[in-house]
């Protein structure tokens, strides 16, 4: 290089009339450049300048984007066995043009293969799904510059998929019984042991819990007879349970002890009922052979009136107890005529 003349980087924010100038110490071969905007093009000169200023172009132009600054506080939602949900802040300057879209990157740990998707500035939250249930994930957020610079690597958040719950858990209506209900349901794949739950709508403290394994069927006793259970099941995995998968089901009541016809009329009869001293009732449901059939609640003195009976008419009457819509067992009173 000729004597008196200094080696000069010129930049310059493309679009831009404004200009920039770094000397560079002769015989130096890099140089960082300091207090750049981030997520912009900037164009890159080496040049030699003379006393005068003359100046004597030294290299093409080198157009380099910064990269954008990285989006805060990336966090998971929700998981479910096959897609997590992922919420973040947005860069500090987020209301300038130094970036263009996120991208997600997730990598399948075990498998060592990742995939990625697109989300746009505007978005916050992504949901990544057509993941494998209880696998571990490493998942990556990046800003994208306009021209595709990836924005610093941010340590990533490592995530496990929920455990798949049990299919189609279902109770027949004939293994619904009085004071136990037979469970049944599909197991996921390579699923072997499950978590049972059985839990009473009125009574909180009356839980019932079980561990089974290798079955999809079980039998959950010592139930209080009329009750509205929420009974559930869950796959269990090293520990871990899927989500519970329930349904509600109401247990069979217990049926009347005994039943004494007490008064006679023409149009109607009084019975005195004594109704069950265990479990849950809520009314008594009447079949009678020539009709009607009623339901009514129960009374504090155990009496309940037939009414609108036809004079001098024998009648059978089943009795059952209620709980809900289902019916206890069927207790035949003794025929009754009415009166003349």
């Amino acid at each position: 290089m000729k004597f008196g003349y200094k080696l000069v980087i010129k930049y310059y924010l493309e679009n831009s009339n404004g200009q920039y100038f770094e000397t560079l110490p002769l015989n130096s071969t890099e140089k960082t450049v300091m207090q750049l905007s981030a997520g912009q093009l900037y164009r890159f000169l080496l040049l030699a300048k003379s006393p005068r200023e003359a100046q004597i172009v030294l290299s093409p132009v080198l157009i380099v984007e910064t990269r954008p600054l990285q989006a805060k506080n990336l966090i998971v939602t929700r998981v479910t066995p096959v897609e997590i949900f992922l919420h973040w802040d947005p860069p500090d300057d987020f209301s300038s043009t130094s970036f263009h879209h996120y991208f997600v990157t997730i990598l399948d740990t075990k498998a060592n293969k990742s995939e990625a998707l697109s989300v746009e500035k505007v978005n916050t939250t992504t949901i990544i799904g057509n993941l494998k249930p209880y696998h571990q994930y490493l998942i990556y957020l990046f800003s994208v510059a306009e021209k595709g610079s990836l924005s610093c690597l941010e340590k990533p958040i490592l995530t496990i998929t929920g455990i798949s719950p049990p299919l189609n858990v279902s109770a027949k209506p004939d293994d619904v019984g009085e004071d136990s209900i037979i469970l049944q349901w599909e197991p996921p794949h390579d699923s072997c042991e499950f978590y049972i739950q059985a839990k009473s709508l009125s009574d909180a403290s009356e839980t019932i819990k079980h561990l089974v394994n290798n079955t999809n069927k079980f039998k959950i006793d010592l139930l209080t007879p009329g009750m509205t259970y929420d009974i559930g099941v869950a796959t269990v995995k090293n520990g871990n349970k899927s989500e519970l998968i329930t349904i509600q089901k109401t247990l069979k009541p217990k049926p009347v002890q005994i039943i004494i016809p007490y008064e006679f009329h023409s149009t109607s009869v009084i019975l005195f009922v004594q109704m069950p001293d265990i479990g849950v009732f809520d009314g008594i449901h009447i079949v009678t052979n020539r009709g009607p059939n009623i339901t009514l609640p129960l009374k504090s003195n155990n009496k309940i009136t037939i009414e609108n009976l036809t004079p001098g008419t024998e009648y059978n009457f089943l009795v059952s107890t209620t709980s809900g819509d289902r019916l206890s067992t069927v207790y035949h009173v003794p025929a009754v005529k009415t009166c003349k």
